[in-house]
């Protein structure tokens, strides 16, 4: 077991690193040895799995649920809880998966936010743990147990979920990953249909357009057709929960709506715009967004979108936080590759580092 734990640290400590959301303000030993020890396990169980070896899988997932009774911070615990429970359901252990979710939702339900008051950070978040759960999941190439545990605590707190996910994200590098645009989208699906159960269907129709347009790209006509055809059953109405955003929630809202139409950029592409900046500093790309310079029918604006980006830097660069500074600008960059602009990227990292 030892050995296995050895190998199987070289390969994802570093993953769990990079993509963990408090590990832009945390290192490893914050977080905690025996919630990384825990993680590891986890993530070994579930290559066991993944290989066929279910029975080799199961025993091992016994071993981070020993190690979470020695974890005192209970967004530790949730972490572990519904990572565990994720891979038992992915394994088809719906009695096991059921039992230590239920753990893992008491957790959540008893605790407003982590920590012993709220903060700025994502770690205030207990969502954002479970987000994080799933992401180090789908990082690694376990996507049906990510999709397991973003969806197992219940669908009330999948938007959450998907938000903290989309977060993440978008300091990974990998956003043209097919695979985890699979899964972001089984997660739109699974959360459209609790808008419409929940008779929030405003907030179902826009992702079922968003469903529809994604499908009608890949070349799926007849999936496109379906979700445009219950989008088109929903006369558009006003949404009145916008009334009580704030204008910084407004403004996230509104860019992610254009980058869902947009063939330039991802619609995680909107936290890393918007987790430190505001609106004012945020107006170049709006302009760009009203004027619908974003959508599929205005492509050849690469160039003006980089501009733009490059004014948004100006503030990044003015960000107090060495450590947010840092991530707003690696954030930006990867929007730089993503756009084919390997110079500006590479200029733009090397004033990433705190």
């Amino acid at each position: 077991m030892k050995l296995r734990l050895i190998l199987s640290s070289l390969v994802l400590a570093p993953l769990l690193n990079l993509i963990h959301p408090i590990s832009i303000t945390l290192s490893q030993e914050e977080i905690g040895p025996a919630l990384i020890e825990a993680d590891l396990l986890t993530s070994l169980a579930g290559d066991y799995a993944n290989i066929g070896q279910k029975n080799q899988a199961i025993q091992l997932l016994k071993e981070p649920l020993s190690l979470n009774q020695s974890l005192v911070e209970p967004c530790h615990r949730l972490m572990l809880l519904a990572s565990v429970a994720g891979q038992y359901a992915f394994m088809g252990q719906k009695v096991k998966s059921s039992e230590i979710f239920t753990q893992a939702r008491s957790i959540l339900e008893a605790n407003k936010y982590c920590g012993s008051e709220p903060s700025g950070s994502s770690r205030s978040d207990p969502t954002a743990w479970i987000a994080a759960a799933s992401s180090t999941r789908a990082l690694i190439g376990q996507y049906d147990t990510a999709f397991q545990i973003a969806t197992g605590l219940g669908d009330q707190y999948l938007e959450d979920i998907q938000d903290n996910m989309q977060s993440v994200m978008s300091y990974s590098n990998i956003l043209d990953n097919p695979e985890l645009i699979k899964l972001d989208i089984a997660i739109q699906r699974r959360l459209a249909d609790f808008y419409f159960r929940t008779k929030e269907v405003n907030k179902a129709r826009k992702i079922w357009l968003v469903l529809a347009d994604y499908y009608k790209k890949i070349g799926e006509s007849e999936q496109a057709t379906q979700f445009q055809n219950l989008a088109s059953k929903i006369e558009p109405t006003e949404d009145h929960s916008l009334s009580n955003q704030s204008l910084e929630e407004k403004t996230q809202r509104t860019l992610v709506e254009c980058f869902m139409k947009s063939e330039l950029l991802r619609p995680d592409a909107t936290w890393a715009t918007t987790s430190d900046l505001g609106p004012r500093e945020l107006k170049p790309l709006l302009d760009l967004c009203k004027e619908e310079k974003l959508t599929g029918r205005n492509i050849g604006v690469t160039d003006e979108v980089v501009q733009v980006f490059e004014q948004i830097s100006v503030p990044a660069r003015r960000i107090p936080t060495p450590i947010k500074r840092a991530a707003e600008l690696a954030a930006i960059a990867n929007i730089y590759g993503s756009l084919k602009k390997d110079v500006e990227a590479t200029q733009l990292l090397e004033e990433a580092p705190a």
